[in-house]
């Protein structure tokens, strides 16, 4: 992404850089994952109080940018790298003592994959793309083939336990 822009740009290598194009650059450096360093003034004040908080919002904030910018991309990207994936664990898994037993909390936030020696890894998932591309698709398989609508149910908990960028602060949560 970043040879992209700086082509895009019209910058050669070796020659000096405009302070146009070193911002445009810095910018598209910042956003290859998640800008942490983008924040507002009420942002930078919550995140004193609430954990992560900055973190959620930019990392939607990407999420939406990139279906705005490039949507059959996105599309394509989340079907081959979640969804798939995602579809073939459940499918694996599905019958298996161990994953029954899981919380539902388990089986969303991450990848659960057995080692063969009666243990299981857990490969924690990423929230805006797993959670639109991994968690919906599985949840639906599972209610409908467990025929218990309570995994549907499940899912959409998680979603919004996981996706809500605003929550107790931590000494609010301890007390509670």
């Amino acid at each position: 992404m970043l040879f992209r822009s700086a082509k895009d740009l019209a910058w050669k290598p070796g020659t000096p850089l405009t302070p146009e194009q070193a911002i445009a650059l810095t910018v598209a450096a910042k956003r290859v994952t998640t800008d942490f360093t983008a924040s507002g003034d009420v942002g930078r004040a919550l995140s004193q109080a609430v954990p992560f908080f900055n973190a959620s919002i930019q990392g939607a904030r990407a999420f939406a940018r990139t279906w705005r910018e490039r949507p059959l991309q996105a599309v394509l990207y989340g079907l081959s790298m979640f969804t798939l994936p995602a579809l073939y664990t459940w499918w694996s898994n599905k019958d298996e003592e161990w994953y029954n037993a899981l919380p539902s909390r388990e089986r969303y936030l991450f990848w659960n994959v057995p080692d063969g020696r009666g243990r299981v890894i857990q490969i924690p998932r990423s929230l805006e793309w797993q959670n639109l591309f991994a968690v919906i698709p599985e949840a639906l398989l599972d209610s409908a083939y467990r025929q218990d609508p309570q995994a549907i149910k499940d899912a959409f908990g998680h979603l919004f336990a996981s996706q809500n960028p605003v929550d107790y602060p931590v000494l609010a949560r301890v007390l509670k």
